[in-house]
């Protein structure tokens, strides 16, 4: 019953116009159609627009693949004698490389303590 009042609604409101329901729904779907397409292309250009200015660093800097690669490591240099005694270091920054088994639990807890504070 209620689908007959709402088919006779629908035929007494586009009556004037001449329109079917089937076209009044694909002239509906046509134009959500249409919309969906316009946002899909207005997004992709948004996304081409800001990976055009990372490329170009206008959002920041961003290094080069060999940068990526090949790190630049501030060790310190060290002077041997020839029976192995350590003579001298030259550095600008004193740098160690350290195992990752002898660094403290509580390094990486203070480490994402400080990056989070609502993690703890």
């Amino acid at each position: 019953m209620n689908q007959l009042i709402c088919i006779f609604a629908v035929r007494k409101i586009w009556a004037p116009l001449n329109l079917t329901v089937y076209q009044v729904f694909m002239t509906k779907l046509t134009k959500l159609f249409i919309l969906g397409w316009c946002i899909f292309v207005l997004c992709l250009g948004i996304l081409a627009i800001l990976f055009y200015n990372i490329a170009q660093g206008n959002l920041g800097f961003m290094p080069t693949f060999e940068e990526l690669e090949n790190p630049k490591r501030n060790q310190a240099s060290e002077v041997f004698s020839a029976d192995g005694k350590l003579l001298a270091t030259f550095y600008v920054e004193n740098r160690n490389p350290v195992d990752f088994e002898h660094i403290s639990p509580y390094a990486f807890q203070a480490l994402i303590a400080r990056e989070d504070h609502r993690f703890y």
